[in-house]
C-alpha cells in the first residue's frame, strides 16, 4: 500500500512539475511579447511654462525602434522635436505651455526586439504661478501673493513697514525697505514666513531696479553710496547667486574693471545676464556670474528690446477698466507671456505720500489674457512682480 501511494505521489508531483514548466514558459513567452511600457518621465516644472525648449525625457521598458516626430502627437497640438536612443526617448517642446494646464504626449514605438507595437502615452501637468502686488499702508506695507489658476489663501508678507520695491524668487522675496530720510536697506524674507534679514544694510543710499530672474535663481540691484571695497557704488549694478544664501555681490563692469553707471536693465530671459543701458546711452550685455564682462552691443541688438516698456496697443490688446474714471499704469507680462498684469488706480485713489517711488492707494491688478484681452482675475495692490 505504501508503495502505492508513493508511485501516486510522484506521478503528482512529476505532473505539477511539468505544468509549472509550461506555466513558467508560457509567462516568459509572454513577457518576451509583451509590447514597450512606460516606465517613468522626467521634465522640470518650471520649464514647462517659462521658456521654449522644455526637454521631456521619457523612459520605456525595452528598447524601440528608432522614433522622430512623425511618431509623436500632443493634445493640445505642439510642435515638437524627438530623439531617441535604446529605451530613451528625449520630447523637447516647441512652445511653452499655460499655466495650470495639461499636456498629453503620445509615442507610437515598436520594440526594437520583438516587433510589437504599442503607443505610449505621459501626461504633464504644468505648475501655477504667483503674482504678487504691493499694498501700501500707513499702518505698515505688505507683499500679497496669489495664485493666477488655482484658487486659495494668498501669501501675506510684512518683511518692512515701508517698501520701496520688490522682486520675488521661488522661495522668497527681496524688499527695498526704506528705513529712514535718504537711507535704505536690500531685505530679504521666506515666502514660508519667517524674519527678514539684510542683505545690505540700512545705510545712507539710494537703492533702485531691483529685480530677480527666477529660472535661475538671480537677482540684482543698482546702489549708489553703499560700501564698495575702498570705494561707494555710484549707480551701480550689483547682482547676488540665489541659489543658496545671498552672498556678497558681482559688480557689472567693463574688461577693465570700470564699473558701469547704469540707467535701466533687465536680466534676459532664463539666464543670468543681463542687458544694461549705461547712463551715456550705450548698450551692453554681461554675465558677471558666470564670468563674463560686459560687452558693448549695437544699437538695434535684438536684447536691447527687453528695456523697452510692455504697452497694451504694442500687443493689440484693448482693455478698459470696469470703474468709470479709473486709469492705466503699469503693464507687463508674465514670464511665460501668456497673461498680462495691468495696473488699475481708481479714480479716487489718494497719493501715498511716500518720497521714494511714490504711488497710489486704492490700487489694484487686473489680470488678462494676452491673446484676447479678456479679464482672468483681479488682485489688490500695485507694482505687480512681473513687471
Amino acid at each position: 500500500m505504501s508503495a502505492s501511494r508513493n508511485r501516486r505521489f510522484a506521478a503528482r508531483t512529476a505532473a505539477l512539475m511539468v505544468g509549472l514548466g509550461v506555466l513558467a514558459a508560457g509567462l516568459g513567452a509572454a513577457n518576451v511579447l509583451q509590447p514597450p511600457r512606460l516606465v517613468s518621465v522626467e521634465v522640470r516644472p518650471v520649464a514647462l511654462t517659462e521658456q521654449n525648449g522644455a526637454r521631456v525625457s521619457i523612459r520605456l521598458s525595452q528598447p524601440v525602434d528608432p522614433v522622430d516626430a512623425r511618431h509623436v502627437r500632443t493634445d493640445p497640438a505642439l510642435p515638437v522635436e524627438v530623439t531617441s536612443s535604446g529605451s530613451d526617448l528625449v520630447v523637447t517642446l516647441g512652445e511653452r505651455l499655460d499655466y495650470g494646464s495639461e499636456l498629453r504626449i503620445l509615442a507610437d514605438v515598436r520594440s526594437a526586439g520583438t516587433g510589437t507595437a504599442s503607443t505610449v502615452e505621459a501626461v504633464l501637468r504644468a505648475p501655477d504661478t504667483r503674482v504678487f502686488t504691493l499694498v501700501r499702508d500707513p499702518r505698515g506695507d505688505r507683499l500679497l501673493g496669489s495664485g493666477v489658476v488655482a484658487d486659495g489663501p494668498p501669501v501675506e508678507l510684512t518683511p518692512a513697514p515701508r517698501i520701496q520695491e520688490f522682486a520675488v524668487l521661488p522661495d522668497r522675496a527681496l524688499v527695498i525697505a526704506e528705513t529712514g530720510s535718504g537711507r535704505a536697506a536690500l531685505r530679504v524674507a521666506p515666502l514660508a514666513g519667517g524674519d527678514a534679514s539684510d542683505v545690505i544694510a540700512d545705510a545712507p543710499a539710494v537703492l533702485e531696479q531691483l529685480r530677480a530672474e527666477p529660472t535661475v535663481l538671480a537677482a540684482g540691484v543698482v546702489a549708489s553710496g553703499t560700501p564698495l571695497g575702498s570705494e561707494h557704488a555710484d549707480r551701480t549694478l550689483l547682482l547676488f547667486d540665489a541659489s543658496g544664501p545671498l552672498a556678497a555681490p558681482l559688480v557689472v563692469a567693463r574688461a577693465d574693471g570700470a564699473a558701469l553707471r547704469v540707467a535701466e536693465w533687465r536680466f534676459v530671459p532664463g539666464s543670468s545676464a543681463v542687458v544694461v543701458r549705461a547712463d551715456d546711452g550705450t548698450l551692453w550685455r554681461a554675465d558677471p556670474l558666470l564670468g563674463a564682462a560686459a560687452e558693448p552691443l549695437a544699437a538695434d541688438a535684438e536684447e536691447g528690446a527687453l528695456l523697452q516698456a510692455v504697452t497694451l496697443d504694442a500687443r493689440g490688446v484693448r482693455f478698459t477698466p470696469a470703474a468709470p474714471g479709473s486709469r492705466i499704469a503699469a503693464v507687463c507680462a508674465a514670464p511665460n507671456g501668456r497673461l498680462l498684469a495691468v495696473e488699475v488706480v481708481s479714480a479716487d485713489a489718494e497719493p501715498d505720500g511716500r518720497a521714494v517711488r511714490p504711488g497710489w492707494r486704492r490700487t489694484t491688478t487686473v489680470l488678462l489674457d494676452a491673446a484676447t484681452g479678456r479679464p482672468v482675475r483681479s488682485v489688490i495692490g500695485a507694482a505687480p512682480s512681473w513687471c
